[in-house]
């Protein structure tokens, strides 16, 4: 959003979309939050008024998360976007029904392919993935495959390999038990599309955080783009996004609440306090942060 100004609705921008904070005053049809209640989650990006990167901003309260006490500030300054992602990934992308908090699931005995585990969003879709009763075989590096199993997967394969070798691996892991790839990374669909000419099932869903490159789809594979960006939009993808960010928020909420969906490993910036941000900006782009990155702006 910095450098293109993509998802600005106006000049000069006020930009940022993880938070966490603690409700200053409610309006008067609020009837989830109360003032002095600790919230994080994923705002509406690019509209000013519920841009985080200012000392008070708009919050929509069916859109928040309510921190428990067991998540530190910073910890949970760091779930909005990529919980969220990965459940418009897993969850509307694959039509995968989402359990309620405390609900045993049966094992199921089919795979949900994710690829880029690694990442953020990557390691959230792994945990719902198998919080939903999946199997789950991740994509990643080499060196990354202690992170994926941390996570839960049962079984990972190499995302530097091409994407031909990514779809036989993919097979030979899951003998083609699968419907759904999931493409954490945005960049790996050729991969995602070869696999699921394999797959046994008779719905195939692909779905992807790319929400921008053109793919030529196959019409016998449902493809289902994640477009967070819309979030709170007065437009019908933004009112069809926001719908089901509402049906799915009290569900994770409680997941999270719970210890069933464990926040990814995030770095505090060494300083706080808003001249700290832009360094800690920078400090990331240069490639420093090995872990996403989370700055205290205010105590």
């Amino acid at each position: 959003m910095a450098q293109s100004g993509i998802l600005t609705t106006e000049m000069p921008a006020i930009l940022g979309s993880d938070f966490c904070g603690i409700v200053d005053e409610v309006g008067s049809d609020c009837t989830k939050l109360q003032v002095g209640d600790h919230v994080f989650g994923l705002c509406r990006l690019g509209q000013n008024p519920y841009s985080p990167f200012q000392d008070k901003f708009l919050v929509d309260e069916d859109l928040a998360f309510k921190r428990p006490e067991r998540l530190d500030a910073e910890v949970a300054a760091s779930v909005g976007v990529g919980v969220l992602t990965s459940a418009y990934g897993i969850i509307v992308g694959g039509d995968v029904a989402l359990p309620k908090p405390g609900q045993e699931v049966n094992p199921k005995d089919e795979w949900i392919v994710v690829l880029g585990g690694s990442g953020t969003v990557g390691q959230y879709a792994i945990q719902l993935a198998r919080l939903c009763g999946y199997k789950v075989a991740a994509s990643c590096s080499p060196a990354n495959v202690p992170t994926v199993e941390r996570r839960g997967a049962n079984a990972s394969f190499n995302s530097r390999s091409p994407p031909q070798d990514q779809a036989e691996e993919i097979q030979k892991i899951t003998g083609g038990d699968f419907s759904l790839i999931f493409d954490a990374s945005g960049v790996s669909q050729n991969a995602a599309l070869a696999a699921l000419k394999n797959s046994t099932r008779s719905k195939r869903y692909f779905s992807t955080v790319d929400d921008f490159t053109e793919i030529d789809v196959p019409s016998n594979i449902k493809e289902y783009r994640v477009e967070a960006g819309h979030l709170g939009r007065d437009t019908t993808l933004g009112r069809q996004v926001t719908e089901e960010a509402t049906r799915m928020i009290p569900l994770l909420e409680g997941h999270i609440e719970y210890g069933a969906i464990v926040p990814v490993d995030c770095e505090l910036y060494k300083e706080s306090g808003w001249g700290a941000l832009a360094e800690a900006i920078a400090y990331f782009q240069a490639g420093h942060a090995k872990k996403k990155l989370i700055v205290r702006v205010q105590d």
